[in-house]
């Protein structure tokens, strides 16, 4: 379907993106790296084409993400999901440069997006995976307290996904957050 939308749709970024994103997460990283050179290149003009294109770059151009996702929530400022994936996007970005104080926007975000979005799965996965990743990197940075202040917010989170029984976003998300730091006698539970 995506494929025929982007034939019908060429100039679509949005249509573009949303293949793009499809690619990368069926395990075709050639077509998907292909689809974001071109995406990278190509302006978008509405709130979807920015939102999308921020999506499928969150994980390999970061930074292109924010922008991206900056763009969509001056379009849309109450869009929680542009929040979620800018969180994504400014913690990765945070971890590859380092950055402990970058990271505090990642939180705001998180923040921002569980407000708009609240009792959304996808906010609480998303929240865990970021408050997650912050403190692996402020271990790495010897920032002991930011570490602590981080895995006591990703456990609260990892709590919380018992709230969505059956739902495998949640068992994953939970699964690798128990693997990550150590509750692998509640990981076994959760399955």
């Amino acid at each position: 379907l995506l494929t025929r939308a982007v034939q019908q749709l060429p100039d679509s970024v949005a249509a573009q993106s949303l293949l793009a994103a499809a690619h990368l997460n069926i395990g075709s990283p050639d077509r998907y790296f292909k689809m974001l050179k071109v995406i990278n290149s190509t302006p978008g003009t509405t709130f979807e084409d920015h939102l999308f294109k921020g999506v499928a770059q969150v994980r390999y151009a970061p930074l292109k993400a924010v922008e991206s996702l900056t763009e969509a929530i001056g379009l849309r400022p109450n869009s929680g999901t542009a929040y979620m994936y800018r969180s994504h996007a400014r913690s990765i970005s945070a971890v590859d440069s380092g950055d402990a104080d970058a990271m505090e926007l990642a939180f705001k975000d998180a923040e921002v997006a569980r407000m708009l979005l609240p009792g959304y799965l996808g906010e609480w996965t998303a929240h865990l995976t970021v408050q997650a990743r912050a403190a692996r990197m402020f271990e790495r940075l010897g920032l002991t307290d930011r570490r602590n202040a981080s895995r006591a917010a990703a456990s609260h989170d990892a709590d919380a996904l018992k709230e969505f029984p059956g739902r495998h976003s949640a068992h994953a998300t939970g699964a690798r957050y128990f693997d990550s730091f150590g509750r692998a006698g509640e990981e076994a539970d959760e399955w």
